[in-house]
């Protein structure tokens, strides 16, 4: 009998134990699972996002392929366009499908660094799925790769187009990170609720209150990573959209103006593939950081996709607050960012646009915003502009030429121009150069200033650069052999490093004697990335042909550069050269100091602009080498070449009769 109490008491503190037990697993079993509910959703809005952003960046880049319903080849500026796009978004594989759910666009069959691929012509049910529903089909498979899991996302959503279901798109994303970091974020609070729940069962006052605590904090996370961008903590474009309703509604109830930036970070891709992704993150959570400092209370800033952020600030009654606050926008890209041991300076395309002047809503200001981004990479980056009602007109322009290049490069449209280079005293026609020309549909000339930026922000310059070298070697191989080529270079090929095997390849198809070559190069290239720029120019010394820095004098020039890399030739801005032809005493002493300068550094000096004979003769008296300008003539045609050759020879050796000048050219 003495023992039942004993037994009795053991038998409670056995079912306490229990009960405590399973107590704690109900509950990480619930949380586990409500977590895990949770993550499938955020994991579902980011596929459908980014597969909304993906689709619609190749409706606008291949609307032709996409639209027109059929299959085939494609050409080589869409293979380019679509694995620079695949490769900007981070999608691994996107698809395309007709109004009757027929595969008709596989990436996997457009560029050749993808493998496998669907065939074409496939009925796929879920596409079908998609267009009936109107919703986003999401599913998640496991990969795996170089033996790791990895967590694929299948999206499929209907393509519209004018308010009509044309067919359906479908977006492989790696979301295996972001997966990671979800589960990562929910994970320790079910070990934590579980212990929390242990100790409630001693305390139940105290572990309910905070348990209690407990969950609405992890409501709250729930709630603010569906609401905002997980890598900056940034409100995302949905969010934002919805608060920049609200609040541009209660300013305008009030009378006061409001203001949008839209901001671009100039060559983030770049930054990306010099540096690597991890470096990039730590890029956009240092400029968030910024811009977040520069808000006022109520302000409200978004990252809404890859390198793009958006500023809405409100209540304002002065146009000196409005430029202050822009002001303080801009002055987030002014000093460099610090990202561990390294200094990058990052700058910013700006766009800004204000309301009611430029519109009532968050859409019309995003896109006004946007349009005026436009205009500052038009204008060569890195500023800040308001939005005009031109803007539009010069965006479509914008938009204009990017097809325009795109077709040319697809069909061979570009053409070359010569012009042709003097040699002081004589004016004996020294050589050509080689200058790319491109018209619009109308027959219109486009400017180089102006297609040049569109082909490097496409991508395509390289693919340009090298048609360009190869057909001016080829055909500089077909004259006399004293005559030169020359040919500029663009700062985007020294960054992909690709001119050297350009210029090594054309010589080789060319057979064109390595001295006849001579490569242009502007002072703004030697800005940045030194060595690197300086290693290829070596390399390319190496090949045998000839450097020449053009532009001299522009204001980027440093003799440091000039010690460390020996030109071949200095070609003087053809701003000094006007300004000789008005008697300037500055510009002749300018110019009289670039030419000792060159010959000093034995290297030959070329004068640009020239287009008198003023000019000529004071350049000659200078003792500059070589002359080039509208005087000795303009670009023209390869096949008028000959007839200028034939005339230069004639002047030159004052022949008179058919004879004479057939014995001269044989000479």
């Amino acid at each position: 009998m003495k023992f039942k109490p004993t037994k009795l008491k053991l038998g409670k503190g056995l079912r306490f134990v229990l009960s405590l037990s399973l107590l704690c697993f109900i509950l990480a079993v619930t949380v586990f699972q409500i977590n895990k509910s949770a993550v499938e959703k955020l994991l579902v809005q980011e596929a459908t996002e980014k597969s909304l952003e993906i689709a619609r960046m190749f409706e606008r880049g291949l609307p032709t392929r996409i639209n027109d319903g059929k299959w085939k080849m494609p050409s080589e500026s869409e293979k380019i366009f679509l694995r620079h796009s695949l490769e900007l978004t981070g999608a691994d594989r996107f698809k395309r499908y007709d109004a009757k759910g027929m595969l008709i666009l596989d990436s996997t069959q457009l560029a050749s660094v993808f493998s496998g691929s669907d065939k074409l012509g496939k009925i796929e049910k879920n596409a079908i799925a998609a267009m009936v529903s109107g919703l986003p089909k999401v599913t998640f498979e496991s990969e795996e790769v170089n033996g790791q899991e990895r967590l694929i996302s299948e999206t499929y959503i209907a393509v519209h187009e004018k308010g009509k279901v044309v067919g359906a798109a479908e977006v492989y994303f790696d979301l295996t990170e972001h997966a990671a970091m979800f589960h990562r974020s929910f994970g320790w609070y079910t070990a934590m609720i579980a212990c929390l729940a242990a100790l409630g069962f001693a305390v139940p006052a105290a572990a309910f209150h905070v348990k209690d605590l407990q969950k609405t904090a992890a409501d709250e996370n729930v709630q603010f990573l569906a609401t905002h961008d997980p890598l900056t903590r940034l409100q995302n474009r949905v969010s934002f959209n919805a608060a920049m309703t609200q609040n541009l509604k209660s300013s305008l109830e009030r009378g006061e103006v409001s203001i949008l930036h839209f901001i671009d970070l100039d060559g983030f891709k770049e930054i990306n593939d010099r540096h690597g992704h991890i470096f990039g993150d730590d890029v956009l959570r240092i400029v968030a950081e910024r811009l977040k400092n520069t808000l006022r209370a109520g302000d409200i800033a978004s990252r809404f996709g890859g390198d793009e952020f958006v500023v809405a600030q409100f209540g304002f009654t002065s146009n000196e607050d409005i430029r202050s606050a822009t002001a303080r926008i801009a002055s987030v890209f002014k000093s460099p960012l610090k990202i561990d041991s390294n200094e990058i300076a990052v700058t910013a395309s700006i766009g800004t646009a204000v309301s009611p002047q430029h519109g009532i809503t968050a859409e019309d200001l995003i896109a006004r915003a946007d349009t005026s981004v436009y205009v500052v990479k038009a204008r060569g980056r890195n500023d800040q502009v308001y939005f005009e009602p031109r803007f539009d007109e010069d965006k479509q322009r914008r938009i204009r030429i990017e097809e325009r290049v795109r077709e040319a490069v697809a069909n061979k449209l570009f053409h070359l121009n010569f012009q042709p280079l003097v040699q002081f005293p004589n004016c004996e026609i020294k050589g050509f150069e080689s200058l790319l020309r491109l018209r619009d549909s109308d027959g219109k000339a486009i400017s180089p200033v102006d297609f040049i930026p569109v082909a490097e922000d496409l991508g395509l310059i390289d693919e340009i650069g090298d048609w360009v070298m190869l057909h001016s070697c080829l055909l500089a191989a077909t004259w006399p052999n004293h005559l030169q080529i020359s040919v500029n270079l663009s700062v985007a090929q020294f960054k992909h490093r690709s001119i050297v095997a350009s210029t090594r390849a054309a010589l080789a198809q060319s057979h064109l004697e390595p001295h006849r070559l001579v490569l242009e190069i502007t002072e703004s290239l030697l800005m940045t990335e030194t060595q690197a720029i300086l290693e290829q120019l070596r390399e390319l010394k190496a090949l045998g042909v000839s450097i020449a820095m053009d532009d001299f004098g522009t204001g980027y020039s440093s003799l440091g550069y000039m010690l460390k890399f020996p030109f071949d030739r200095l070609k003087i801005d053809r701003s000094f050269v006007t300004a000789l032809a008005t008697g300037s005493a500055e510009a002749f002493k300018v110019v009289q100091t670039i030419i000792a300068l060159g010959h000093t550094l034995k290297m030959s000096v070329t004068a640009e602009g020239v287009e008198t004979q003023a000019q000529a003769d004071a350049l000659r008296d200078m003792g500059c080498n070589d002359g080039q300008g509208y005087l000795f003539g303009r670009p023209i045609p390869s096949a008028d070449i000959p007839a200028l050759l034939l005339k230069n020879v004639v002047a030159k050796n004052k022949l008179t009769t058919p004879i004479e000048i057939q014995l001269r050219l044989e000479a």
